[in-house]
């Protein structure tokens, strides 16, 4: 409890530091629960309806990486051997590095 002689602006402080405090702590647990797969906190991971194509976009990126195909607008890896433009629906900008971890042998999942 507040002693009686604070005046009205410190306790007021005292009480938004305390809220502050109290969402922050709901915050950080909330982010630890919705990222605990990504940061190996669980053995489950949510992938999504389309989570598999995109990693098969990563897997199709460090492969054509390997064989020299840069920058890779056409999967050839994809679709049964015939290949996919997703490069060109898709940017790739973001999967580069994931393509280059993979390369270097680090597993997509």
């Amino acid at each position: 409890m507040l002693p009686r002689k604070m005046n009205r602006k410190t306790k007021r402080l005292i009480e938004r530091i305390a809220v502050t405090v109290i969402l922050l702590i709901a915050v950080i647990l909330c982010s630890i629960y919705v990222l605990a797969p990504a940061l190996g906190l669980s053995d489950q991971f949510q992938i999504g309806d389309d989570g598999g194509f995109h990693i098969g976009r990563i897997q199709t990126l460090a492969d054509d990486i390997e064989t020299g195909q840069f920058p890779d607008k056409m999967y050839m890896s994809m679709s049964a051997g015939y290949g996919y433009p997703a490069g060109i629906m898709y940017p790739d900008l973001f999967l580069y590095p994931f393509a280059f971890l993979r390369i270097l042998g680090l597993p997509l999942l």
